[in-house]
């Protein structure tokens, strides 16, 4: 294609399109980026064995799934695992990239309900051994008087 006004002139109005159509997609994903940021960190449950070794992995379909569960939008294309899906219990800093140049770092929280139970039983052992504990300091202070 020769280098003359008419075509540059339409190599011009077809540039313009492209810049105009390119910031239209970067302002979308700045709004999307907002959601994003807004819905904060991710819990997803999964089952895991005592280690914390899940029976099975978190994939970015999952996490893509719990971060729209909590209003944002986000396509499992664009969840970035580079290590693969996750297969441990834990908390992960996971990228989520919106647009070549707007990238989000999520928190993801995996538990498994061995975990949780485990937790809540070492609450309540907490809880009864402080009662414990107060009885007995009750008891020595009318034993004392």
């Amino acid at each position: 294609m020769p280098a003359n006004k008419n075509n540059r002139e339409k190599f011009e109005a077809r540039r313009a399109e492209l810049e105009a159509a390119a910031a239209k997609l970067l302002t979308a994903a700045q709004e999307r980026e907002k959601k994003l940021v807004a819905a904060g960190e991710v819990d997803i449950m999964a089952n895991a064995g005592v280690e914390g070794k899940l029976f099975g992995s978190v994939t970015a379909a999952e996490i893509a799934d719990a971060v729209n569960a909590k209003g944002a939008d986000v396509d499992r294309n664009e969840v970035r695992l580079p290590t693969g899906p996750l297969r441990h219990t834990g908390e992960y800093n996971i990228d989520v990239q919106l647009h070549a140049d707007v990238v989000v770092s999520v928190k993801v929280n995996i538990t498994s309900e061995a975990e949780l139970a485990a937790i809540a039983a070492a609450e309540e052992a907490r809880k009864a051994r402080d009662v414990a504990r107060e009885e007995a300091e009750a008891i020595a202070k009318e034993q004392e008087q």
